[in-house]
C-alpha cells in the first residue's frame, strides 16, 4: 500500500476517472501512504495531508487539512465526498482486481488503483 500514488476511481459507485469540463487545475484524486504513518495527496482541487494508522483492516486518519484554493462546483463536490470518506473510514480491502477500497462507518465507499 505504501509506495504507490493511489489514483482514485470511483465514489461510492460514481466513476470519477474522466475529465471534469471546465475543471480548474488538475481534477484528479491521488492517496499516497507514506511508511511514516503520514497520508496525502489531490483531493479533485485542493492538497490535503494528514496521518493515519492501519490495524490489520481498520484504518484510522487523524490531523487532516487541506489547501483552501476554490474550484469548480463539480470539483469541489468530489472533493467533499473524498475527504468526507477518508475522515470517516473504518475499513480498508483489496478488491480481487487489486483496488484498495476504503470502507466510511456510514458505508459510503472510495476505490482507487
Amino acid at each position: 500500500m505504501t509506495g504507490t500514488e493511489w489514483q482514485v476511481r470511483d465514489l461510492n459507485g460514481m466513476d470519477v476517472s474522466g475529465e471534469l469540463p471546465g475543471s480548474i487545475g488538475q481534477a484528479v484524486g491521488t492517496l499516497n501512504f507514506g511508511d511514516d504513518g503520514r497520508l496525502y495527496g489531490r483531493a479533485f482541487c485542493n492538497g490535503f495531508h494528514g496521518g493515519y494508522l492501519l490495524l490489520g483492516d481498520k484504518l484510522e486518519t487523524t490531523g487532516m487539512a487541506s489547501t483552501m484554493m476554490m474550484c469548480t462546483p463539480a470539483q469541489m463536490e468530489r472533493e467533499q465526498a473524498m475527504l468526507d470518506i477518508l475522515g470517516n473510514g473504518q475499513r480498508i480491502e483489496f478488491n480481487p482486481a487489486g483496488e484498495l477500497v476504503i470502507h466510511a462507518k456510514d458505508g459510503r465507499t472510495l476505490t482507487a488503483r
